[in-house]
Order: C-alpha cells, then sequence, then structure tokens
C-alpha cells in the first residue's frame, strides 16, 4: 500500500496538521514509526503526541488495513505517492499542501499532464441552464486546444465540465472527496465511468470512507492546485467553489470567473470575486491561459473548426428565460446532506505496495 505514505493516508483525515508538521520534520517513513511508537515526536509536546497517536488508533488495527487493500484490488486502484513519476506536478508548486497518497481509477498517466495544460472548472451544483450551458463550452474549447479538465463530479457546472471536454474528444479528471469504491454522487455514476475510460477519478480517501464536509473542504486545495487556471462558472455567495477560487489565489494560480445577470443568485459569487480583483472575467475558451499544443496534436491547425461558443450578447439571451429559475438554490449547502464518514480503512506499517 505505498509504504509509509499510504498508510498515512489510511490513518489520518486529509490536512491534519500534526501528522504534515512531522513528515515535514523527518520524513513520512519516520512519522509512521514515530505513531506506533511511544518515542518522543519532534517539534510536538507529549500531550499532543499521545492525542495524535490516539487519533489514529481506530485506524491501525491490520484487519481494517487488509480491508483497504482487498478493496484497492477488487476495484483495480492505483496507489501513487509523492516521488513517482505520475504525481501531479501542480502538488509541488506555490505552497501547496499535497495528499500523502492518491487513489486513482482510469488513465494513470494523464496526472503527467503539465499543470499549464490543467484548468479546473467549478460551480454550483444548482445551476442555471445557462451555466451548465458555459460550463461545457468552456470545456470544450479547452479540450479542443489540448487542455484537460479539472472538476469534482458533482451536479450541475462540474458535471457539464466533465460531459463537455467527453463530447469533444478530450479526457478530463475528476476529484472526489470520498473512496473510489463509492463515486458520489451516485447519480453520476455513468460519468463517472466514461471520466474513467477518458481521464481518471483520484481521491486522497481511501476506498471504503464516505464523503463529508471536511473532505469537501480539504479537496478544494487539490481542485485549486492540480491546474494552472481555476474558473468559477456559477456560484452562490456561500458555495463551496469560491473556496477553489480562495485556493488557487492563495497558491498564486490564475482564476477566472464568468460574469452572469445580476437578477441571478448564482452570478452572485462570480462577480464577487471580479469585484475584489481575486479573479479576471472568462466570457470564452480564449481567456483560458493555455500553451496552444503541438502542431502534431492536429489541434488547431488550420482548417480545423472549434465548436466553442463566445460568449455574446445573443448567446445569454438564448439562455435568459432560465436564469433567474433557480435563484434561491444557490448556497453552499445546495448539495446533499452529506453521510458521516465510516471509513473501513486502516493501516499496519508493513502491508505490500500495491
Amino acid at each position: 500500500m505505498s509504504g509509509a505514505p499510504g498508510s498515512l493516508a489510511i490513518a489520518f483525515e486529509p490536512g491534519e496538521a500534526t501528522t504534515a508538521a512531522v513528515i515535514a520534520a523527518v520524513g513520512a517513513q519516520e512519522t509512521l514509526r514515530l505513531l506506533t511508537s511511544t518515542e518522543p515526536v519532534p517539534g510536538v509536546d507529549t500531550e499532543a503526541a499521545a492525542l495524535w497517536r490516539d487519533l489514529a488508533a481506530p485506524r491501525l488495527r491490520p484487519q481494517a488495513f487488509q480491508q483497504v487493500i482487498d478493496a484497492t484490488q477488487r476495484h483495480r486502484l492505483h496507489v501513487s505517492i509523492p516521488g513517482d513519476p505520475e504525481w501531479p506536478e501542480g502538488f509541488a508548486i506555490g505552497g501547496v499542501t499535497p495528499p500523502l497518497a492518491l487513489w486513482v481509477l482510469g488513465e494513470v498517466d494523464t496526472l503527467r499532464t503539465p499543470v499549464q495544460r490543467l484548468v479546473t472548472l467549478t460551480g454550483s451544483r444548482a445551476a442555471s441552464s445557462y451555466g451548465e450551458f458555459v460550463a461545457a463550452e468552456l470545456a470544450t474549447g479547452a479540450a479542443e486546444r489540448g487542455g484537460i479538465v479539472v472538476g469534482g463530479g458533482a451536479y450541475g457546472v462540474e458535471a457539464a465540465a466533465h460531459r463537455g471536454a467527453l463530447n469533444a474528444g478530450g479526457k478530463t479528471i475528476a476529484v472526489l472527496a470520498g473512496g473510489l469504491d463509492r463515486p458520489y454522487p451516485a447519480g453520476n455514476q455513468q460519468l463517472f465511468e466514461r471520466i474513467a475510460a477518458n481521464g481518471a477519478l483520484l481521491s486522497e480517501i481511501p476506498p471504503g470512507c464516505a464523503p463529508t464536509r471536511l473532505r469537501f473542504v480539504q479537496r478544494a486545495r487539490l481542485l485549486a492546485a492540480l491546474s494552472d487556471t481555476s474558473v468559477i462558472v456559477e456560484a452562490g455567495v456561500r458555495s463551496g467553489s469560491l473556496l477553489v477560487a480562495a485556493r488557487a489565489a492563495t497558491f498564486g494560480r490564475d482564476v477566472g470567473a464568468v460574469p452572469g445577470p445580476i437578477t441571478s443568485a448564482t452570478s452572485s459569487g462570480p462577480h464577487e470575486l471580479l469585484c475584489s480583483g481575486t479573479a479576471r472575467i472568462v466570457t470564452g475558451a480564449h481567456d483560458i491561459q493555455m500553451p496552444e499544443p503541438p502542431a502534431s496534436d492536429g489541434l488547431n491547425a488550420p482548417g480545423v473548426q472549434t465548436s466553442c461558443t463566445e460568449l455574446t450578447v445573443e448567446t445569454v439571451r438564448t439562455y435568459e428565460p432560465n436564469l433567474g429559475s433557480r435563484e434561491g438554490t444557490a448556497r453552499e449547502d445546495d448539495s446533499p446532506a452529506f453521510v458521516a464518514a465510516t471509513p473501513a480503512a486502516t493501516l499496519s506499517g508493513n502491508a505490500p505496495r500495491l
């Protein structure tokens, strides 16, 4: 199970501060050894070290750890850790706290894509028809330029973006907030199968774990870190997608926002990002910063037509009747209530790497 990093990823929730500090000080292998010993932990007082070990104790049982190994093999998941050839380069840039490990389903080499060719498209789950249309058009344009679209696999904006990339013959990556053995939301199962066949599903959460609010919050940093550019298509003022924009700005990445009608609550988030100077305006795929693909890719060659529609007054008017139909639903909690995590995963330091 990818040695110490994989074991630690099973033992702790994403973003656990003490674990990150100890790894930074002594490395993952020594951190795992200290976790299973009674020795002093560098930089951690005795009481905090005891609490740290108690936190991991429920997941240290070998039997539970074996369940994770079995689920990983049964679902044909690949486990990647820092230093592996496919480890995303975006996790090493701009002060990102990287995941301890990644579980991947699909084309693992997709993760080797340079960060400049990745674009994160995210936004409200309760998207308007305008938001879904724009998300699909941006994704189509990015895919036709040789880019790979990153999203969270949720309903609304993200699902439209994934489908737009796939329908254009491109690849896409979905970062999930739970184990890949139970992709969430279940209603997007067919979409997840398409993504795995033409890109990758990935998660820092081991199989057997359901999504929780904490895991959704922590996932935002991965969505922001994977790509050079993050674009918020639609979002209410409490939408979790705004956290992606905040993380991207913190990492020094490019942030874009799509303007919309002032009468739509799902446009309030992008408008706030634009007013605060956090994001620049995005009105079409041409506004997404991305290097042109090599000529051998056959993309944007003479005579190759792009199907991406630029946002014009006429385009907006086409969708205008539906823009305000979901005004009251643009909230951070516009998704279904999250199921509490019931991880079947624990660790053992000497388990084999899958």
